[in-house]
């Protein structure tokens, strides 16, 4: 049975409800990168951790972008 792809308004809402929410409320710019509400970018701006937008779906995004939202979701 196939499943829906995680999007990344699934993301960010899953964010938006979790505990670390309070901490900043989280977007993504058009290049891909998590900024805080202040506009700095969270996580790193080397490229490795920021949402492909060209591949919606968490499933095809880098290691180094899941592993961030996992410790930024735990």
């Amino acid at each position: 049975m196939d499943h829906a792809p995680c999007r990344l308004a699934d993301v960010l809402l899953a964010i938006k409800e979790s505990e670390s929410y309070g901490h900043y409320i989280p977007s993504v710019d058009c290049e891909g990168y998590f900024r805080a509400e202040t506009g700095v970018v969270i996580g790193d701006e080397k490229g490795d951790m920021r949402w492909n937008l060209y591949a919606d779906d968490l499933e095809k995004q880098s290691e180094e972008t899941i592993s961030f939202l996992y410790e930024l979701l735990k």
